[in-house]
């Protein structure tokens, strides 16, 4: 982990404490992600395992009616839908979408492993045990889960033309088991689902930090968290590889400009966030989506949809506003481009405290709502 994860790593760990008291617009964010997710998708559809299990089970019944009342199938057994959750934080969208999907298995990745702490104990009644938690860098996480899906593919394809041209017939069991020594998803062909036997957590709260992969997942979500990796770009489009419905929200430009604008009165040289531009990232994703729909044909009904809302913050003055900042992210910088470009200097920083000191501000938080479906 470079310098400035592990920064934000710490800053995080810091407002841990704090985070749930002044992240309102977060969890309003949040509970609208999931809404807009389950509106386009509500995630209801039953998997062909499970229809032919239930109509497989009252045929048995109709026909043997001695054993009608009987249990034949283990519903355990039964193919649950994975809901991989980036930059968790403290849970916000399992909280929400949980409520709806309680049966699903939940991955909550978070940089900091203190978020994740207070994260788990909002899960710890949950008497199936479908939450489990990843200690990592989100970027690294998805990236290396593509490198390992596209070798798996790599390896499947020779596989199969290797077993065809020996068999005359596909093999069965094109399975590969990366390092042992890693906490890596085992990856059979046969299955979209996501062995996380490595990456439970302990009874110690010991997270894994090592090299950690996941396969393919029904659901991917983030909200608020992608301002934090190195590439945003990235990230969004291998999600949408590795995922039947990815949904995220990310922050725009525009975004506290006011305050922005306020601060740059006092130093012109200050550099600001490197928030994306509406347009282009709109342009982005339908750009993606339109490739899938080219090149994927067990998904031919790929679709994105987008949202653009503002949510307000006011504040009664300017050690509020501070204040806030600090309880909600350490003051932590947004990416790690703007870390390393020139921030306000102390003299000014001074001087704009003084003049700004009791007037109240109003800010606005710009958020981008994203969805792709495959299903």
């Amino acid at each position: 982990m470079n310098n400035y994860k592990q920064i934000i790593e710490s800053k995080f760990d810091y407002s841990s404490n704090y985070y749930d008291s002044v992240a309102s617009v977060q969890k309003t964010v949040a509970d609208t992600l999931v809404s807009k997710l389950l509106m386009v998708n509500p995630l209801t559809n039953e998997k062909k395992e499970n229809f032919l299990l239930k109509y497989t089970k009252n045929i048995i019944s109709k026909c043997v009616s001695k054993f009608s009342n009987q249990e034949f199938f283990n519903q355990k057994d039964i193919r649950k839908r994975v809901i991989l959750d980036l930059g968790t934080g403290t849970g916000y969208v399992p909280e929400t979408l949980s409520k709806s999907h309680p049966d699903a298995i939940y991955i909550l990745n978070d940089i900091s492993g203190k978020m994740l702490d207070i994260c788990k104990k909002k899960f710890v009644n949950n008497i199936d045990n479908n939450f489990q938690f990843l200690h990592c860098d989100m970027f690294n996480l998805i990236n290396q889960s593509v490198e390992l899906l596209e070798k798996k593919e790599i390896i499947n394809s020779s596989n199969k033309i290797y077993s065809n041209i020996i068999n005359n017939k596909y093999s069965n069991s094109n399975t590969i088991n990366t390092n042992s020594n890693s906490n890596t998803i085992n990856t059979n062909s046969n299955s979209n689902t996501i062995n996380t036997s490595q990456i439970i957590i302990d009874n110690n709260n010991q997270y894994p930090v090592n090299k950690i992969t996941v396969d393919y997942c029904d659901v991917i979500t983030s909200s608020l968290s992608f301002q934090w990796v190195e590439n945003l770009y990235q990230i969004i489009e291998n999600c949408h590889e590795i995922s039947n419905n990815f949904a995220f929200a990310t922050l725009l430009e525009n975004t506290f400009m006011k305050w922005y604008n306020l601060i740059k009165e006092y130093d012109h040289n200050i550099i600001l966030p490197n928030y994306p531009n509406v347009f282009d990232l709109i342009k982005f994703c339908f750009r993606i989506s339109k490739f899938n729909l080219n090149q994927d044909k067990n998904h031919n009904n790929s679709r994105f949809y987008y949202w653009v809302m503002d949510f307000p913050v006011y504040f009664n003055d300017l050690q509020s506003f501070i204040e806030y900042l600090n309880k909600l992210s350490g003051c932590a910088v947004p990416n790690e481009k703007f870390y390393h470009k020139k921030s306000i200097s102390y003299n000014n920083l001074k001087e704009f405290m003084k003049a700004e000191k009791n007037k109240p501000i109003k800010l606005y938080y710009k958020v981008f709502f994203g969805i792709f479906t495959k299903e």
